[in-house]
C-alpha cells in the first residue's frame, strides 16, 4: 500500500483474436485435409515503466499460426496422417521478471519462429490388437535480441529493478528435437478371472540446443538504487552447443477384477547427455576458445513402478474408492549441460564506481580485472543420483443422485535427490560468519542477521561440481474437494475446494541454480530457504464454473476463481567489504518464501452468453464474453528487494475485456 508504481496501472491498448478452420475430403473415405489459422495481437501497457519522454512503455505481442494435416485410409485397418504446424511469436518489447521497470529501448525484441511435424501411422492386428507408431520433429530459434540503436552498455539496478541504455545481452537460440514413438495394445477377455488391457510401447528423442551471444562492451553494469558498486564481466561472445539423446520403454496393465481395477505399469528408461567439439572467438576479456567433444552424464537406466487400485464399494457404480502410488525420474533439459560447458556464457564481478554518475563505464572506474579459469565451469559428478518424485494418491468418489456427483482426494508429492552445485575448494569452513543489520521495509524495523564472508585464502580457489544436495527437496500435501452435476435439466456445475502445503528447500526440480555463482557449500545461500513455500504454494483454492441453456438455443456461463495469494521472497542486498576475497554482493533471503504473499484473488469473474442460429447453409454461434467482469485489479507480483521500491506492485490482474465473437460452421 501506498508503494509508488512509476507509471499507474496496465491497461490493454488494443487486442484482437482471429481464428478460422477449414476441412473435407480430397477424396471420399480415402483421403482427408484439415487446415487452421490464428492470428492473435495484444498491446497492454507495462506497469511501472516510462519511456525517457515520459511515456509509459509497452508490451505488445502478436502470434500467428498456420496448420494442415492430410490424412489417408489406406485399408479398412490402416490409417496414416502427417501434420505440419508453424508459428510465429513477436514480442516486440520483452521484459521479464524481476526486471520489469524497463524503458521500451531496454527491452527484448523476441521475433520467434518455430515449426513442428507429426507422421502417424495406425494398424489395427486382428480383433484385439493395435499398433501406433509416430515420429515427429520440432525446430525453431528463441532469439532475444537488442532493440534498434541500443548500442551502449546495459546498466540495471538490482533493488528498483530497472535497467538502461540496453538489454543485457542479445541471444540467438537455434535448436531442435526429433522424436519417434511406438505402442501396442492388446486386449484379453479372460485371464486370471478378469481382462485385461495391455500396452507396451517404446520412446527415442534426439534435442539440440545451441546459443549464440554477444553483449555490449562484454560487461552488465550493477547499481544499488542508483549508485553503481558492480560489473559483471562477461566471457562473450559466445557460440555454444549441447546435444542430449533419451529412451524410455514401458509396459502397463488395466486388469479389470469384478467390482476392482487395478492399473500396474513399470516404465524403464534413460538419459545421456554431451557437448560437440566447439569454440567461441576473443571478446574484450578472453581469448579465442576451441573444445573437443565431451560427454557429460549418463543415466543408462532407470526403473520406475506404478501401481493404482479403484473399487466399486457397493457394486452399483455409485461409490468407489481409488488409490495410486508412482515414481517418477525428472527429465533433463540442456541446463546442466549449459552450465558443466567450459564455452558457456559466464560471469565475473568487478568493482565499478560510477565517478561521474552518468550510469556509462567512463576510463579507470572498474577495479582490478579478474580472470576466467576452468574452476568456474562446474563438472558433473558421475555418481550423482538422477532427481525422482514418489506420488501417493487416495480418494472417494460417491454419486449423491443421478447426474451429482461429489469427491474427495488426498495427494503427496516428495522431490528428492535434487542436484545443484558444490565448491569444493571452497568447504563451509571457509567462510566466517559476521552480524549484519539491515532495515526492513515490511515493519521499518532495523534487525540483524547473521552472514558469512569468504575467507581471502579461498579467494582464487574454484572447484565446483554438479552433484546431489542433501537439502534439495521438499514435500507436498494436498487435499481437494469437487463437487460436479452433469448436464440435466438444462444446466451443468463443477465446483472445487483445495488444500494445499508445500514446504522445503525452495529449488528447481532437476537442478537448482540460484545464482552466476552458486555454492551450496555457501552458507549464505541455505538463509532462510529450508522450511519455506516450493514452487506455486497455494494454502487454499476454490473455483466453480456453470452454464444454463435458456430457450431459443441461448446459453449462459460463469465461472468464477479465488485464491490465496502467491508466495514472494522477502531479501536484502549485502556487501562483503574485504575486496581481496572477490566475493561479490550476495542477495540474501531475510524470510522464508511464503512468508510475504501477493493479496488475495476474490473477485475473478468471467460471463458469456451465446446464441446459435441456422442460416442458409451454415451454423452461427455468435458469443459475447466478458473477463474479469468486476474490473478488479488485484496485484499479482511485485518488488521483493527491501528498500525504496520493496512492494512495488510489477504485474496486475488484466483489466475487463469484452469479446464478441461469431463462430461459422459449414
Amino acid at each position: 500500500p501506498g508503494a509508488q508504481t512509476g507509471a499507474a496501472g496496465n491497461p490493454v491498448e488494443f487486442s484482437y483474436d482471429w481464428s478460422s478452420t477449414l476441412g473435407g475430403p480430397v477424396k471420399k473415405d480415402k483421403l482427408w485435409f484439415f487446415g487452421a489459422t490464428r492470428r492473435w495481437r495484444l498491446d497492454q501497457l507495462q506497469i511501472g515503466a516510462t519511456n525517457p519522454d515520459g511515456s509509459q512503455a509497452i508490451d505488445d505481442n502478436l502470434i500467428e499460426n498456420y496448420m494442415g494435416k492430410l490424412t489417408s485410409q489406406v485399408t479398412s485397418s490402416t490409417r496414416a496422417s502427417v501434420m505440419f504446424n508453424r508459428n510465429l511469436k513477436y514480442r516486440y518489447h520483452r521484459r521479464d521478471s524481476p526486471y520489469l521497470f524497463v524503458a521500451d529501448v531496454a527491452s527484448v525484441l523476441q521475433d520467434q519462429p518455430a515449426q513442428n511435424y507429426v507422421a502417424q501411422f495406425n494398424q489395427v492386428v486382428g480383433q484385439k490388437g493395435v499398433f501406433d507408431a509416430r515420429f515427429g520433429r520440432m525446430w525453431g530459434d528463441f532469439p532475444s535480441r537488442y532493440q534498434d540503436g541500443a548500442t551502449q552498455i546495459a546498466v540495471r539496478d538490482v533493488v528498483t529493478f530497472e535497467r538502461f541504455n540496453a538489454a543485457e545481452i542479445q541471444s540467438v537460440n537455434p535448436n531442435h528435437r526429433y522424436q519417434a514413438n511406438g505402442t501396442y495394445s492388446y486386449f484379453v477377455p479372460r485371464l486370471l478371472g478378469g481382462t485385461h488391457d495391455l500396452k507396451a510401447g517404446v520412446q527415442l528423442s534426439w534435442e539440440r540446443m545451441a546459443y549464440d551471444r554477444v553483449r555490449n562492451g562484454d560487461i552488465l553494469l550493477e547499481m544499488r538504487s542508483g549508485v553503481g558498486f558492480q560489473g559483471q564481466i562477461s566471457n562473450t561472445p559466445i557460440v555454444s552447443d549441447h546435444k542430449m539423446e533419451t529412451w524410455g520403454a514401458f509396459l502397463q496393465d488395466r486388469w479389470v477384477l469384478g467390482r476392482a481395477t487395478v492399473n500396474v505399469g513399470v516404465r524403464f528408461d534413460g538419459a545421456s547427455g554431451y557437448l560437440p567439439a566447439q569454440s567461441s572467438p576473443a571478446g574484450t576479456y578472453v581469448g579465442e576458445r576451441s573444445y573437443a567433444q565431451t560427454d557429460v552424464y549418463d543415466y543408462s537406466l532407470n526403473v520406475a513402478p506404478r501401481i493404482g487400485f479403484s473399487y466399486d464399494v457397493f457394486g452399483n457404480g455409485q461409490t468407489a474408492v481409488k488409490a495410486y502410488w508412482g515414481r517418477f525420474f525428472n527429465q533433463f533439459g540442456s541446463e546442466i549441460l549449459e552450465q558443466a560447458n567450459p564455452n558457456a556464457l559466464t560471469n565475473l564481478p568487478v568493482a565499478w564506481t560510477d565517478t561521474n554518475g552518468n550510469r556509462t563505464l567512463d576510463a579507470g572506474e572498474l577495479g582490478p580485472i579478474p580472470t576466467f579459469v576452468r574452476g568456474l565451469f562446474p563438472s558433473f559428478d558421475g555418481d550423482a543420483k538422477r532427481p525422482y518424485s514418489d506420488e501417493i494418491n487416495v480418494g472417494v468418489e460417491h454419486q449423491l443422485m443421478p447426474n451429482l456427483a461429489v469427491g474427495v482426494s488426498y495427494h503427496r508429492r516428495q522431490h528428492r535427490d535434487g542436484l545443484g552445485i558444490v565448491d569444493l575448494a571452497r568447504p563451509t569452513s571457509a567462510y566466517t560468519p559476521e552480524t549484519r543489520t539491515y532495515t526492513d521495509s515490511s515493519d521499518g524495523q532495523v534487525k540483524s542477521i547473521e552472514l558469512y564472508k569468504l575467507q581471502p585464502a579461498f579467494a582464487s580457489a574454484r572447484n565446483r561440481v554438479i552433484t546431489n544436495v542433501d537439502v534439495l527437496q521438499s514435500d507436498y500435501d494436498g487435499v481437494q474437494f469437487d463437487v460436479q452435476k452433469k448436464m440435466s435439466n438444462r444446466w451443468q456445475l463443477l465446483a472445487g475446494f483445495g488444500w494445499q502445503r508445500h514446504k522445503g528447500f525452495d529449488h528447481a526440480g532437476t537442478f537448482t541454480n540460484p545464482g552466476a555463482s552458486t555454492d551450496f557449500n555457501n552458507p549464505n545461500y541455505l538463509v532462510n530457504r529450508g522450511d519455506g513455500s516450493v514452487f506455486t504454494e497455494l494454502p487454499w483454492t476454490f473455483n466453480v464454473s456453470g452454464s444454463y441453456q435458456f430457450p431459443y438455443d441461448v446459453t449462459f456461463a460463469a465461472k468464477y476463481n479465488a485464491r490465496a495469494g502467491d508466495p514472494l521472497v522477502r531479501e536484502a542486498v549485502f556487501t562483503f567489504t574485504n575486496p581481496t576475497t572477490s566475493q561479490p554482493s550476495e542477495t540474501i533471503r531475510v524470510a522464508q518464501r511464503g512468508e510475504d504473499r501477493t493479496e488475495t484473488v476474490n473477485k475473478f469473474l468471467d460471463v458469456r452468453f451465446s446464441k446459435r442460429q441456422k442460416v442458409s447453409v451454415a451454423n452461427l454461434e455468435i458469443s459475447l464474453d466478458m473477463f474479469n467482469l468486476l474490473n478488479a485489479n488485484h496485484v499479482l507480483g511485485q518488488n521483493t528487494t527491501l528498500g525504496g521500491t520493496w512492494g512495488r506492485p510489477n504485474r496486475i490482474l488484466t483489466p475487463r475485456i469484452i469479446r464478441l465473437g461469431v463462430t461459422a460452421r459449414f
